[in-house]
């Protein structure tokens, strides 16, 4: 069951987090900015037990889950482990 859902949606050129149908104060000045926040809140929610979900309304109306507390929503985007090169620190 879900219980917490945060929608980020564009707002005249600012971004917006939305939960519950109410609008948060605080805009963004980027869809990054505001997802980054919007799962920062959903991580409050699915820590203290709930199911949380963050999702995006994008510039063509669709929306999308873009994080879920607990799984891996886009695992085919994960991100390549780095190579760290370890050269002798010069004297």
């Amino acid at each position: 069951m879900l219980n917490s859902r945060y929608v980020v949606v564009s707002e005249e050129s600012r971004w917006q987090i939305v939960r519950g149908g109410r609008r948060y104060a605080e805009t963004y000045a980027s869809k990054t900015q505001a997802g980054c926040r919007a799962i920062a809140f959903a991580e409050m929610d699915g820590l203290a037990g709930r199911r949380a979900e963050v999702m995006v309304r994008h510039e063509d109306g669709h929306f999308i889950i873009e994080w879920v507390y607990g799984e891996d929503v886009h695992p085919d985007k994960a991100a390549p482990p780095r190579l760290l090169s370890i050269h002798p620190a010069p004297r």
